[in-house]
């Protein structure tokens, strides 16, 4: 809880509620202000009218907590005396008691305290009328449709747009008119809650209402949010010419060209092509994402450009459509950037990028960056392949394939890495993981092959090479070709604690 008082009366509710009434009268007299503030909270509304002077009293205090509590214990009274001290706490103006009373009034369960709260709302000035409607809407109630409808006209103190609120929350069988008339006047900030109610309803009247005013409205303006929320959902292409015109005067061109992409064609593509050189950079974005949907070799151009470019937020909408469009051109694309990219940032994007894609290209390329000699690009390159393991349509039974391991169960182990190898050939660590389960059943020759190929599609898979070794020793008696072989990769492998473990056994079978 935020306050201590809120903490208290949380915790005593229960206990008021199951209190006898006598003790719970005394409590709200009690020395404590916590203690009354939770007795008046949780327990007033179990007190008989007789004890609604306690209350009363309360109201008057100088202590707000308890003043706020008593406040909203009188919702449960509908006596003449608690519904006319809730009116002079509203007529006081001042807050929050005069919003608490409001409420009080609003929620309450009485009738007469709904009637005394609409008779008061036809003669309190315009802020006043204002927290009413605002409460009426919190409260709704079709008793209060009528009253609030008379509002929507008052433009004092902005109490239509709060009244037009209201009554889209209370319901009101003429509310798709009243809003149309809004549409139509002249009160800016009427229209835009009138539209902002249309475009949300569900229904196709609201709907079709809410698109001739965003024509009629696009024709001489800039579109506002709402209108472009609408056109992304219907898809009207009587708004393309429109949009194209207003283009070059839109301060913000971003949702703009969002919006264009859905709706647009190949006219489109070229518009946004040659506008392109002179928008900001997160307009730029905006324009590749659309291009993936209207114009695919023009957008791996400008994506291409984008990734050369340097600039990061750029290069992460490039990317961004790249994956989206997921195709070989765009996985080639992102091969030849990743061969020629100077800046971090974007090698970095693309590896990842590439990793995502799952294709065997992708992983020569990412093997290749690896083994470029860069130390900055291996350690990506590594860790980017080891995401592409995890995605890898073979994971699944090589996964399988190591519980099996792990039970020693080997020949069921070799048969879910051979449905590994069968659903992905390129990868190295099902053919090393098969290499050991071999050994184990003392089948060294197919071991062998194993580890080779292992190797042979990635040179630092370092199980590959110390199985390799293993085989050399116990298949064929080859002990110094093992170990010179050992020692010759043993720099590829630093600070790699499996592979230290392993050349360890190597030595052991040597020795």
């Amino acid at each position: 809880h935020l306050t201590e008082p809120d903490a208290v009366i949380a915790a005593l509710r229960t206990a008021c509620e199951i209190l006898p009434r006598d003790e719970l009268a005394r409590s709200i007299v009690s020395s404590n202000r916590l203690e009354r503030a939770a007795a008046l909270a949780g327990g007033a509304g179990r007190l008989r009218a007789d004890k609604l002077p306690l209350i009363l009293a309360a109201t008057a205090e100088s202590d707000t907590v308890v003043q706020q509590a008593a406040v909203a214990a009188l919702a449960h009274f509908g006596e003449p005396e608690a519904i006319s001290r809730l009116l002079e706490l509203i007529r006081s103006n001042v807050e929050p008691l005069s919003s608490t009373a409001v409420a009080t009034l609003a929620g309450s369960r009485y009738s007469a305290s709904h009637s005394a709260l609409l008779e008061l709302l036809k003669s309190e000035p315009p802020e006043t009328k204002k927290l009413i409607v605002r409460m009426l809407a919190q409260f709704p109630r079709p008793l209060w449709s009528e009253a609030i409808y008379e509002f929507v006209q008052d433009s004092r103190a902005g109490l239509n747009v709060e009244a037009l609120s209201a009554l889209v929350q209370v319901g009101h069988p003429r509310l798709v008119e009243v809003l149309t008339e809004a549409l139509r006047g002249s009160d800016e900030a009427l229209k835009q809650q009138a539209l902002t109610v249309l475009v949300n309803r569900p229904d196709a009247e609201s709907e079709g209402i809410a698109l001739t005013f965003t024509l009629a409205h696009i024709q001489e303006k800039e579109p506002l949010p709402t209108m472009l929320v609408l056109l992304n959902r219907v898809k009207d292409r009587r708004a393309l010419p429109l949009l194209l015109e207003r283009f070059p005067m839109a301060q913000n061109k971003q949702p703009m060209i969002q919006t264009l992409a859905l709706i647009g064609d190949q006219e489109t593509s070229q518009f946004l092509v040659e506008k392109y050189p002179a928008l900001q950079n997160h307009e730029k974005g905006e324009v590749i994402r659309a291009l993936v949907r209207l114009d695919k070799p023009k957008f791996r151009e400008l994506a291409g450009q984008a990734l050369l470019s340097g600039d990061g937020s750029l290069g992460s909408y490039a990317i961004q459509g790249l994956q989206e469009d997921g195709g070989p051109e765009s996985v080639r694309l992102m091969i030849d950037v990743l061969a020629k990219a100077e800046n971090a940032n974007s090698w970095q994007q693309l590896m990842y990028a590439l990793a995502n894609s799952g294709s065997p290209q992708a992983r020569a390329a990412l093997i290749k960056a690896r083994d470029s000699g860069s130390p900055e690009k291996r350690s990506v390159a590594v860790s980017a392949l080891q995401n592409m393991r995890f995605r890898s349509p073979g994971f699944q039974n090589y996964s399988q394939a190591q519980l099996l391991s792990r039970e020693q169960k080997w020949n069921e182990a070799i048969e879910q890495y051979s449905a590994s190898i069968q659903m992905d050939p390129g990868f190295s660590d099902s053919y090393a993981e098969r290499g050991i389960a071999y050994m184990h059943l003392e089948k060294y020759e197919e071991a062998g092959k194993d580890f080779s190929k292992a190797f042979e599609l990635d040179p630092y898979n370092s199980l590959a090479l110390t199985g390799d070794c293993l085989v050399l020793i116990l298949g064929k008696g080859k002990t110094e070709t093992a170990i010179k072989r050992l020692e010759e990769h043993r720099g590829k492998y630093p600070n790699n604690a499996v592979f230290q473990y392993n050349a360890g056994c190597v030595y052991g079978r040597a020795y």
